[in-house]
């Protein structure tokens, strides 16, 4: 699969895999920096897809309601954090790491690059960036997540972000509005699923959406499509859902 072979192996951020052998790590994902295109949902969506990637690859990280609590009660707005608030608020998650990104649009391509402080160390990695087409945000993230994780994927962890990275920028860009606007998040995560009908966050979100306005056989529809691809860390909220 190129994107896995696009990430390098020795990549110095492989920090999930070698820390993970002498302690538990914990990742708070940023909102992304985003230049040189006006795409407001791309700096919490690629956060949120990241941290999706790292689950995938079985890593734990804080996720978007945690970010957002913790946002709120630092009195924070907007999308850029000062990074000596970001590390007290990780610390205070009891994160270990925290990783910063940034989407810059140029010559029409995206740069998606990613850089690593660790905590623990009170050490700042280097960034590592990948650069692909318009339509290849999430072969960017998905490549740069297992960089992240550092150690060779197995069939099966491959073929999940190998679906991943599948999924076409529409179909990110849907799942991200569902979230930043709550009004009308299920038109938005039905054209997320519509664009990327394997894409499981997305069918789970709009399923519980359902679940919770009591329209549960519509909700039981949307997780039983044969297209989805199910991984471990979804496992919780698909038991809820019946399935």
């Amino acid at each position: 699969m190129p994107f896995l072979r696009s990430a390098s192996a020795a990549f110095v951020l492989s920090f999930l895999a070698a820390a993970s052998a002498t302690a538990e790590t914990r990742a708070l994902v940023l909102p992304f920096a985003v230049e040189g295109r006006d795409a407001p949902w791309l700096a919490e969506g690629a956060a949120d897809f990241l941290g999706e990637s790292l689950s995938a690859l079985g890593h734990d990280n804080i996720t978007r309601g945690e970010r957002a609590r913790l946002a709120r009660e630092a009195g924070l707005s907007g999308q850029r954090w000062p990074l000596a608030s970001a590390w007290v608020l990780a610390e205070r998650a009891g994160a270990t790491h925290v990783i910063e990104g940034r989407c810059r649009w140029q010559h029409g391509r995206w740069l998606v690059t990613v850089g690593l402080i660790d905590l623990t160390e009170a050490r700042l990695h280097p960034e590592q960036g990948l650069e692909v087409p318009a339509d290849g945000l999430a072969k960017a993230l998905a490549g740069l997540a297992l960089s992240l994780g550092g150690e060779a994927p197995t069939a099966a962890v491959q073929a999940r972000l190998e679906r991943l990275s599948e999924v076409p920028t529409a179909g990110l860009q849907a799942w991200a509005l569902a979230r930043a606007e709550p009004q009308i998040a299920e038109s938005h995560l039905r054209a997320a699923c519509a664009a990327a009908p394997a894409f499981v966050a997305a069918r789970l979100e709009l399923a519980e959406l359902l679940m919770d306005r009591g329209r549960a056989d519509e909700a039981r529809l949307v997780v039983d499509d044969h297209r989805m691809v199910v991984m471990p860390h979804h496992a919780d909220r698909l038991r809820r859902l019946g399935r």
